[in-house]
């Protein structure tokens, strides 16, 4: 004869198969753990507050840290990598002619004036590197983060804007992409 025992959670009526089971299944074990986990950093915090703050902030300093010398240790033994002046002078240049004649930033694909912005080269650095024309403003677009993402993770959403702009004359190749990789 098997005894029958209520859950202490959901009140359900289950089978014992050890004496001092208080749980019926693995999803109230799982959630009884979640909830004495949550109780137990709670009072945690609540005595050690000034100690958990010191240890978040110390962290934050020494991940911070750990990233600017590793962003530092990549350019110093990639200096092809390192992105010149003339670009980072074209870009800003180009962010100041669109708040000049416009008042306001924004992404000049999706319009959206509330985001982090980049300049991106429709024509990358890596297709053309040494290219004279690279910096032209034709070949700047100011876009929001998302924009920029999806123009590298698409490049062939580049094409309207290339064929408005008259890039593949001013670069003298093919750089319309058929398809949407």
């Amino acid at each position: 004869m098997t005894k029958k025992k209520t859950c202490r959670l959901c009140g359900e009526q289950f089978e014992l198969k050890h004496f001092n089971e208080k749980l019926c299944s693995f999803k109230c074990k799982k959630e009884q753990h979640t909830a004495n986990q949550k109780k137990a950093s709670i009072v945690y915090y609540s005595k050690n507050k000034e100690e958990v703050k010191e240890r978040k902030s110390r962290w934050n300093i020494d991940n911070n840290e750990y990233k600017r010398k590793r962003q530092r240790n990549y350019f110093e033994n990639n200096p092809d990598k390192k992105i010149p002046n003339s670009v980072k002078v074209a870009c800003k240049k180009y962010k100041d002619n669109i708040m000049d004649s416009n008042g306001f930033i924004y992404c000049e694909v999706c319009k959206n004036s509330n985001a982090t912005f980049h300049v991106h080269h429709l024509i990358y650095r890596s297709e053309a590197p040494k290219h004279p024309e690279l910096n032209n403003h034709l070949n700047l677009i100011n876009c929001c983060a998302q924009c920029h993402h999806d123009f590298h993770s698409h490049k062939a959403l580049r094409n309207d804007i290339v064929i408005e702009r008259g890039l593949e004359e001013l670069f003298d190749r093919k750089l319309i992409i058929n398809k949407i990789l």
